[in-house]
């Protein structure tokens, strides 16, 4: 996938943030729970945009969907969005912005999206249901969030975690049960699932959930480091490749490696062709 070949590549999961968070990066990370628990080792990187834009150059990808983490703290909720959108702005062409927010806050956070969506936000996300407490609230207490999202046609990107397996910084509980529980609850919402779904997607082969996932796509983000890359012909078999999306998790994980993974497991071109560019066009508009 090169864009010798005109191949498109768009990375649907990237995380950056501004300066302030290296800086201030033992402050933040007892304000915010979320960010505290994924930046718990002082290796972990934080890169900014020009150090985005460089691994888009190399590994020949067009545009990233820049987006938040599931943050609890307002504070940095807003540091973080509006860089993104100041990103944006700065680089039209390679930027796709998304912005996070708790939808636990209520009108807050509906006012916080609805001002990013009016300076040009695609979607919302990343969203992480441990930290933020929607793992323990009432489904029906979230509808103005996702009835917002779902009038506005902007997907929403949701971690999702494996309920076994080796445990890693951010990991969580929002396994399969809960993922099926919250598109019953809102099956005209666009859903994308981090991680490819935390292996949800083969719960499509049981016969009552063989039609759940209309509205659900999942993402290749970080998946090298939790599954074999064969994975990619299973789930295309079980949900079809228009569910399946390219995303990298940068910087956590980098982009090389997952397209790397994806162009050589045993798909059609056509096939990578959707993975990596056309199913999140058609998802985007």
């Amino acid at each position: 996938m090169t864009k010798n070949t005109k191949n498109k590549i768009i990375d649907s999961m990237v995380h950056i943030l501004p300066e302030e968070f290296n800086v201030n990066r033992k402050e933040f990370m007892k304000i915010d729970l979320t960010f505290g628990e994924l930046f718990q080792n002082p290796k972990s990187s934080i890169h900014n945009i020009h150090k985005l834009l460089d691994s888009m150059n190399i590994n020949n990808i067009d545009k990233s969907i820049c987006c938040g983490f599931g943050w609890t703290s307002k504070k940095l909720a807003k540091l973080s969005n509006d860089y993104i959108i100041k990103s944006y702005k700065t680089h039209p062409k390679n930027i796709i912005p998304f912005c996070s927010v708790n939808p636990l806050w209520g009108i807050e956070a509906i006012d916080e999206v609805d001002r990013y969506f009016q300076s040009g936000i695609k979607g919302v996300g990343e969203l992480h249901p441990n930290y933020q407490g929607m793992l323990d609230c009432n489904l029906d207490d979230l509808r103005p969030f996702f009835n917002y999202c779902e009038s506005n046609k902007l997907p929403v990107i949701i971690h999702s975690s494996e309920p076994i397996g080796k445990y890693y910084p951010g990991k969580g509980s929002f396994t399969s049960k809960y993922i099926i529980e919250l598109i019953d609850f809102y099956p005209k919402n666009k859903f994308i699932f981090s991680h490819l779904g935390g292996g949800v997607p083969f719960y499509a082969l049981m016969k009552e959930f063989s039609n759940k996932f209309n509205n659900s796509y999942f993402d290749t983000a970080a998946f090298s480091y939790i599954y074999d890359k064969k994975i990619i012909e299973i789930i295309k078999d079980i949900i079809g490749i228009d569910r399946i999306i390219f995303s990298s998790d940068f910087p956590i994980i980098s982009q090389k490696r997952i397209i790397e993974d994806i162009c050589s497991s045993k798909i059609s071109h056509s096939e990578k062709e959707s993975i990596f560019y056309k199913n999140i066009s058609n998802l985007l508009n």
